[in-house]
């Protein structure tokens, strides 16, 4: 109930010194919150000031009922079982991802994001979204679907600092007919993932200044990033260039999986062998399954 000295209903200001009166005893005075066991009663000085108590109150409440490992996101894939499934990240999941993504890439407040990959996967979403929020940065979308020539031209006029893409999407760029028009001297890094990233595709990346671009490795489960390959000034470009097959993934991320082996064996594997993961903060809280096809 919320109530104020000042408001325009006459009963609301009679009402407010009868309450103000009668709870007198509890030590409460205009602006101040008491919650009896039926109701919460909120006074201010104005209508005003009682609203924006009452905001304060229902954030809290909001606050208090959640948790970093309530389920917030459902990302639909079949990726890695054939069949489509919806798998089910928390808080905790996504918003640790974003933040070590950005992390990776050096981003702060100066920086200008273009992200032309969709906002329904985890790349655009959690990659895109949330490790520019977690830093500062501001968000470059150039079109509702994919256009190599307006993703370039967002690039250009707003000097953005990051790309993201998949590979093909970097070739469509580098082969656009206006590629050599455009001044993308502003980018300084970015991410190529969602499939194998060649080394060829890599070097033309670098060469065209792109000289921080990183390269991700996960899937939806993970919320989606285990390793990144990254920039030169940290592993010497080894893990975005190496030769294929088989080839480096990256440095696994903070808070993230492991392998899964005796500790007497320590965590190094030829490179090649198979090893099992084991789960961290980033794998999903839950795997909705579906065995047949949806509509």
């Amino acid at each position: 109930a919320i109530f104020s000295r000042h408001s325009k209903y006459a009963e609301g200001r009679a009402f407010y010194a009868d309450i103000k009166a009668r709870l007198a005893s509890y030590g409460r005075a205009p602006g101040e919150l008491l919650v009896l066991p039926a109701a919460t009663f909120i006074l201010g000085d104005t209508d005003a000031d009682a609203a924006d108590l009452a905001h304060q109150v229902r954030l809290q409440q909001v606050i208090d009922d959640l948790s970093a490992d309530d389920p917030i996101n459902i990302q639909y894939t079949s990726g890695t079982t054939a069949f489509p499934k919806g798998a089910t990240l928390s808080h905790r999941n996504i918003l640790n991802n974003g933040f070590f993504i950005g992390e990776a890439q050096r981003l702060s407040a100066e920086d200008k994001v273009c992200i032309p990959v969709p906002l329904y996967h985890c790349f655009g979403m959690v990659m895109g979204n949330l490790g520019c929020m977690t830093h500062g940065a501001a968000m470059i979308y150039p079109d509702e679907g994919f256009d190599p020539g307006k993703v370039l031209k967002a690039v250009h006029e707003q000097k953005a600092t990051a790309l993201y893409g998949v590979p093909t999407m970097f070739i469509a760029e580098l082969e656009h007919p206006r590629f050599k028009e455009v001044d993308l001297a502003s980018l300084r890094t970015g991410i190529m993932a969602g499939s194998p990233c060649p080394a060829e595709l890599m070097k033309k990346v670098i060469a065209a200044g792109i000289e921080q671009m990183t390269i991700c490795y996960g899937m939806t489960e993970t919320s989606p990033v285990c390793a990144v390959g990254r920039p030169p000034a940290d592993d010497g470009g080894q893990l975005r260039l190496a030769p294929s097959p088989p080839r480096p993934c990256g440095t696994r991320t903070p808070r993230g999986d492991a392998p899964a082996l005796p500790a007497r064996e320590g965590f190094q594997r030829p490179v090649g062998q198979r090893f099992q993961a084991c789960g961290g903060q980033r794998v999903l809280h839950d795997l909705l399954v579906f065995r047949r096809p949806l509509a």
